[in-house]
């Protein structure tokens, strides 16, 4: 406190004026802020990945592990984001750490998967993505799961098991253009043009135009 004013009245008494420096916005009752819960915290980190704050996603991920160190979501959250920004290393290390604390979480085999997708070592995402699929993830998932893996056995010419991954896709997605397209690709490659046609037709009707400039330049 700062003394600023006094005033005597005949010299009886004397009255001390005492002004309080005051924060701006501040009261003598303030309080600082409580502490956001780790559901708080993973909730508003969801908000900023979806919004492409992915830095900021990443602080509350932190966050969250600081408070619990055993979270798995909150490190396979975090290695999404870890992804996004190309950091693959650092996603992989924390996709591990997820799927150590949690061995069965399914959505961080298929993110690390997707990771040796970016980082093109291809036969280790097949294996992650095999793995997912062993956990049984929600049946929605199941068609992308078998597609992507696909998409990795033709990276490495693995035209058999891609085929297999494809015909998957197809049974569980009937409606899956890209899947019609590759499985096209394939029979085309080992000189089946009719049934390279009509997947390609079929991936046509379903609006994926890469399908149309192979029918063009094929199956005239």
């Amino acid at each position: 406190m700062k003394l600023t004013q006094t005033i005597c009245f005949l010299g009886i008494a004397c009255l001390l004026f005492l002004r309080v420096s005051v924060v701006p916005g501040q009261t003598d009752n303030d309080t600082p802020p409580p502490e956001k819960s780790v559901a708080e915290l993973l909730k508003e980190g969801e908000a900023k990945y979806q919004k492409g704050d992915i830095l900021g996603a990443i602080k509350n991920y932190n966050a969250v592990i600081e408070k619990q160190a055993y979270s798995a979501i909150a490190y396979q959250k975090r290695a999404r984001c870890k992804r996004r920004i190309q950091n693959y290393p650092g996603a992989i290390k924390d996709y591990e750490k997820a799927i150590q604390l949690k061995s069965e979480l399914a959505n961080a085999y298929i993110g690390k998967a997707q990771t040796y997708v970016a980082m093109k070592n291809h036969k280790k995402a097949i294996k992650d993505y095999a793995r997912a699929l062993d956990l049984q993830p929600p049946k929605k998932y199941l068609p992308l799961i078998h597609y992507n893996k696909g998409l990795a056995h033709l990276e490495i010419k693995d035209y058999k098991e891609a085929m297999t991954d494809f015909n998957k896709a197809i049974e569980l997605h009937p409606k899956m253009a890209k899947a019609y397209l590759n499985r096209g690709n394939i029979y085309y490659h080992f000189n089946k043009s009719k049934r390279a046609c009509a997947d390609w037709i079929q991936a046509k009707e379903l609006g994926n135009e890469k399908a149309i400039i192979n029918l063009d330049k094929i199956c005239r």
